[in-house]
């Protein structure tokens, strides 16, 4: 047993260090450069981001420019030495675009890559250079495999209910009261994002990311935990057993996998058939396009479900032995889910490296929902 947990945790070692050291930001060849930014101005202006150096006259230059228009018009201008405009491409709708084209160096002297607008605009954007044809990076087939992961794991959580005969009904149950939960969440997560509007101006974008995952935490305990268990405990949904607890358990965690993994395949498959309808930058293709993200997503749902699980035996119990502290222990420990996500934020190192420190996190706060489970089993009231 010892000898298996030490294989486990290694193995979850080299993944991260793999993540770790793997890049998760699609750099152009040698020789081109990457620019991540955002503009945000109600005046008309112009900004050059990137300076070419050390091409010759006559030499093909690729350009990739892509991101979100919000409000306004931007052009993408191609400056020559004396900063001439040699070539322009004009992105005049609002939503996601891709510029993708060749351009040539009139000397060898420094070109300059700059961004024009005549009135207001607020956009984000990837601008990157690369000597010859730039090649768009397109997701993969391999962006499938955190839905397919998670599909697994919704199907695996039916089948252990039907082989231990935990009742259909329950189970459904489960899944129903997890999609009326999602919901609410995403109407408060509107809302939120909606009151916070200035602070997310105001604030750097990693502190407003802490308070949103604070914001997480606390949202996640009310509805998924008191909420559900004023439902559980004023509706009726039938006897609070271990048996029908384990069964809405499963329920409510699978539900969820099924859900989120429906929606990662849409959008895998969206974002390769449709590229120019997604607004990812070439960082998040390359992202996406790593395997060890999608392990890493998966893993993070395995970790997902078992604190769900734990979370709805704690509501249950506290049913059937009618008390509250059980439902304040089930707020605490779903709260700290927002917290995980708070430390791998500021852990940092990448979108790959991230998910991983977050990974691995759900899956040690899961195990440790699985003591708990043993726990309640042993001590769950006749």
């Amino acid at each position: 047993m010892k000898r298996r947990v030490a294989l486990v945790a290694l193995g979850l070692l080299t993944l991260l260090v793999a993540g770790c050291a793997s890049p998760d930001r699609g750099e152009p060849a040698a020789g081109g450069a990457l620019v991540r930014d955002s503009i945000s101005s109600e005046e008309p202006g112009t900004n050059i981001p990137i300076t070419i150096e050390g091409v010759q006259a006559g030499e093909m230059i690729g350009v990739d420019f892509r991101g979100h228009v919000y409000t306004g018009t931007v052009s993408l201008q191609f400056l020559g030495p004396e900063g001439d405009v040699i070539w322009e491409d004009r992105v005049d709708s609002i939503g996601p675009f891709v510029v993708n084209d060749v351009v040539t160096a009139t000397s060898s002297i420094s070109h300059q890559l700059g961004l024009a607008w005549e009135a207001e605009l607020t956009t984000s954007y990837d601008l990157a250079w690369q000597p010859g044809e730039f090649e768009q990076p397109f997701v993969q087939p391999i962006a499938a495999v955190s839905g397919v992961g998670f599909i697994a794991l919704a199907v695996a959580a039916v089948v252990y209910a039907a082989v231990r005969k935990l009742g259909w009904q329950s189970l459904g149950l489960g899944a129903l009261v997890w999609l009326g939960a999602y919901f609410l969440e995403i109407m408060l997560d509107g809302t939120f994002s909606e009151l916070t509007a200035d602070l997310a101006g105001s604030l750097s974008p990693e502190l407003y990311a802490l308070l949103w995952y604070a914001y997480v935490g606390v949202a996640t305990a009310l509805i998924e935990v008191v909420a559900v268990y004023l439902l559980a405990r004023y509706a009726k949904l039938g006897e609070p057993s271990l048996k029908g607890g384990t069964a809405f358990g499963l329920g409510f965690a699978g539900g969820q996998a099924l859900v989120q993994g429906m929606l990662a395949l849409a959008f895998a498959a969206v974002a390769r058939a449709q590229p120019d309808s997604v607004p990812l930058s070439i960082a998040d293709v390359y992202v996406l396009n790593s395997p060890l993200y999608g392990i890493a997503l998966i893993v993070q749902q395995a970790g997902r479900m078992l604190v769900h699980l734990y979370a709805v035996l704690l509501i249950f119990y506290a049913l059937a032995a009618d008390t509250i502290q059980p439902v304040v222990q089930a707020s605490g420990y779903k709260a700290a889910m927002g917290l995980l996500f708070a430390a791998a934020l500021i852990i940092g190192g990448g979108q790959i490296a991230m998910n991983w420190v977050a990974a691995i996190g759900l899956a040690l706060w899961g195990a440790l929902g699985v003591f708990g489970c043993i726990r309640l089993r042993d001590s769950y009231p006749a």
